[in-house]
């Protein structure tokens, strides 16, 4: 009896262990209005694709948009081609896994923020 009990606690505190485990691997997915709080942070982010540009030097910005605020994802030239070409329509609902950070430029003489969520590569671009 004690020896089944002693192998029980054991069973029962790896199967704990195992589960902690694989839960600090989890994150939930934002919504776009979500994001900004996050900033510096990897996160998961869904929203629709609104707009599409692809620039003069191969690099992709799509923003997507959860009806409230929207976001940037640059995809640079040396990723594009990891992209599923499905994902690149206005309309399609797109999961993102990526950095956020806030782009900063000028337009004229006006100083833009941009807020990005940047991907590692295209593959973490999901519809």
């Amino acid at each position: 009896m004690r020896r089944n009990l002693s192998e029980l606690s054991m069973l029962t505190a790896g199967a704990g262990l195992l589960l902690l485990f694989g839960l600090s691997f989890y994150q939930p997915v934002l919504d776009v209005s979500e994001v900004e709080k996050y900033e510096g942070a990897e996160v998961n982010v869904m929203g629709v694709v609104t707009g599409i540009r692809n620039s003069s030097s191969g690099h992709v910005f799509i923003t997507i948009s959860d009806g409230l605020k929207e976001v940037v994802v640059p995809v640079f030239n040396t990723s594009v081609g990891e992209v599923d070409p499905a994902c690149l329509r206005e309309g399609v609902e797109l999961r993102v896994r990526g950095r956020v950070q806030w782009y900063v430029y000028r337009k004229d003489s006006t100083v833009i923020r941009q807020l990005e969520v940047v991907p590692g590569s295209g593959g973490e671009l999901r519809c």
